[in-house]
């Protein structure tokens, strides 16, 4: 015999708790295997046995595992505490982002440091990981981490994650501009009047300290950015696939950056000279080349 059930069909013969319910929630009809209920509590055994829950609650947890899941099958046993962290960290539990460092940073060393990577780059590639995975890159966005399906070990995923964003990075990679200007070479073009002269070599250090308060105001992704797209002549196409966002978007965010740099660094020369915008933005343009070079310096520091 046969009975509806919320918006799906069950049959009365096999144990169908609440586990299961939310599990199939939803669904027209679906044949529930016996024994399942048991499988579920089992698999939520499996996945606190680690030692936290992070605050989910069992039925959340089982649809979350249910929206995963593979024609109606759990995930293996074995990897369930590793879907009940991905969970919490897709929630943004702090607890549960806190645990994801400390297991899986270490983890994105060692894949980094095995391919050579360079302290700087490893770093840059650490820092997209984290944000792709952990934090979702535009208001309202699912993080990526909701990605993982429990079906492997969550280590390998991350890794995975991290060797391909370095991949991404290495072949985005082109010499530096401060290698095609040289490092400390006199700007081209026609020797300026002697005032001017005097004006640029005796404002360049305001200029640059101003330059390098700015950049610290800056968040973390826009220095990333700026460095990627700066330092390492990366195209707004590249860093959309690093990201995992649309073209425009990574264009905006870059767009952002720059116009936020200038801004903060406009508003620090006004304080600090107390001269007017349009006298900043002489100055500015005095020592172009050479503000450009002290700004891939700094973010190649940072």
């Amino acid at each position: 015999m046969l009975v509806m059930m919320a918006e799906w069909t069950v049959d009365c013969r096999v144990d169908v708790g609440p586990l299961a319910q939310a599990f199939f929630g939803g669904k027209e009809s679906v044949a529930v295997p016996s024994g399942f209920e048991s499988e579920l509590r089992e698999y939520l055994r499996a996945a606190r046995s680690a030692g936290s829950d992070f605050s989910v609650g069992d039925l959340e947890f089982v649809r979350y595992v249910a929206a995963r899941a593979r024609d109606g099958r759990l995930p293996p046993t074995e990897y369930a505490p590793d879907l009940l962290l991905a969970c919490a960290c897709s929630q943004g539990i702090a607890s549960a982002i806190e645990t994801f460092r400390e297991r899986f940073l270490p983890v994105m060393a060692r894949v980094l440091a095995r391919r050579k990577a360079p302290a700087h780059v490893a770093d840059d590639v650490q820092q997209i990981v984290q944000q792709r995975l952990l934090v979702g890159e535009t208001a309202g966005e699912v993080s990526k981490i909701a990605g993982y399906r429990g079906s492997g070990p969550l280590r390998t995923w991350v890794a995975s994650a991290a060797a391909t964003t370095l991949l991404m990075h290495q072949r985005s990679v082109r010499r530096r501009h401060e290698e095609a200007h040289g490092s400390q070479g006199s700007e081209p073009g026609v020797p300026l009047e002697p005032e001017l002269e005097l004006m640029r070599r005796r404002y360049a250090p305001q200029l640059e300290n101003a330059l390098a308060e700015a950049l610290n105001l800056l968040s973390e992704r826009q220095r990333t950015l700026l460095r990627l797209h700066w330092g390492e002549n990366m195209t707004v196409d590249v860093l959309g696939s690093i990201y995992g966002v649309s073209r425009s978007t990574a264009a905006r965010w870059v767009t952002d950056a720059r116009r936020a740099l200038g801004i903060k660094t406009r508003e620090i020369l006004q304080q600090t000279l107390e001269c007017s915008t349009s006298e900043c933005d002489s100055l500015v343009a005095l020592v172009k080349s050479r503000i450009e070079l002290s700004i891939l310096r700094r973010l190649r520091d940072a």
